[in-house]
């Protein structure tokens, strides 16, 4: 995704794309750790320092959201990053994808609208992200 994109919206959409791309080699490594964190201090450490860099990084992508002007006003930096944070947790995808069965392209709608819904000033007119039917 190119750094110099302005538009929010976009930014979102681009996002959501990394987010199935990045999440089915990604996210079951991390529950593993988390699963093994219950037992094992090392494994303990290195999920608190896990969650720790990927709040970092959504620290970062809220600053550079609020730059574009486009979020609801009454948003702090503190506020985007947890929204951030929490829809592209490791668990959202545990539930919706490798519990309930959802496909990538499901998965990456609900991240899409959801944080329109959540973030932007006007959201667009919420157009599905991926075509298809909604999960039953």
């Amino acid at each position: 995704m190119s750094l110099r994109e302005r538009d929010a919206a976009t930014i979102l959409r681009n996002w959501a794309t990394l987010a199935t791309e990045v999440a089915p080699r990604v996210f079951p490594i991390m529950l593993l750790v988390r699963s093994a964190a219950v037992a094992d201090q090392q494994m303990a450490t290195l999920w608190q320092r896990m969650g720790r860099q990927r709040r970092n990084r959504m620290e970062h992508n809220a600053a550079r959201l609020l730059a574009t002007g486009q979020l609801r006003g009454d948003l702090t930096l503190g506020h985007v990053r947890d929204v951030l944070y929490a829809y592209t947790a490791p668990e959202t995808y545990e539930i919706l994808v490798l519990q309930g069965g959802w496909t990538l392209g499901e998965y990456a709608d609900y991240l899409y609208r959801g944080l329109q819904g959540h973030l932007l000033r006007q959201p667009p007119d919420n157009l599905p992200f991926a075509l298809g039917a909604p999960h039953s």
